[in-house]
């Protein structure tokens, strides 16, 4: 009650002022039914194939397979979180773009992935150097370990294609989401293919020239 008699209108709700997350993909288990859900936990099972194959080789070369276990054991490890928020359904409860998290993450993975991909290759086509140790020369890798790192090395570049498609799968609904909500963006969008289609049509005498002084 203020000083006039007049009520005090009760403060807004903040939890009702939030705006909704924007997401595209269905949430709970609907998700393994789309492409991406599949591609996540392709991306998982291959992932985690990767960095269990480089570990059951000892890691011959901790120098160059060291980044090879880092990236995919903290890529499998938050490919299980981003399936679980979106299987628990605490996408809802986190205000966020997720069209756009679902999109620098996999690019940043994918970057990181083929650097993995190519010094993973690399350890394993050093399968023949000969290395000097007590006086015994050997191979630097043993049949097995080349064997398991040939499959370490399939496996990383099946993995790294899969992050290849959902990297454009996200840019393609983050560009689609961003047009459809802002009308004049995507007519203007439209009118821009429209003319640069017919512009042949309508001038066909007209040529453009650039000259440098």
């Amino acid at each position: 009650m203020s000083a006039g008699g007049a009520a005090v209108p009760p403060p807004p709700n903040p939890a009702v002022s939030f705006p909704a997350p924007r997401i595209t993909l269905p949430i709970g288990p609907d998700i393994l039914r789309t492409y991406s859900g599949a591609f996540v936990c392709l991306e998982i099972v291959l992932g985690g194939l990767v960095w269990i194959l480089v570990a059951s080789s000892n890691v011959p070369l901790p120098l160059l397979q060291g980044w090879v276990m880092f990236v995919s054991v903290t890529a499998f490890f938050f490919s299980l979180l981003f399936l679980g928020l979106f299987l628990s359904g605490m996408v809802t409860q986190i205000d966020a773009n997720w069209n756009f998290l679902d999109f620098a993450y996999h690019f940043v993975v994918f970057v990181f992935y083929f650097g993995a991909f190519l010094l993973e290759a690399a350890a394993t086509s050093l399968h023949d150097l000969q290395c000097n140790t007590t006086m015994v020369v050997k191979p630097l890798l043993n049949d097995n370990q080349y064997n398991i790192n040939v499959a370490a090395t399939v496996f990383a570049f099946y993995d790294h294609g899969l992050l290849w498609l959902q990297f454009v799968s996200g840019f393609a609904k983050m560009a689609t989401v961003t047009l459809l909500g802002n009308r004049q963006l995507c007519a203007s969008f439209i009118c821009l293919l429209y003319m640069s289609d017919h512009l042949g049509t309508i001038c066909p005498n007209v040529t453009f020239q650039t000259s440098f002084a």
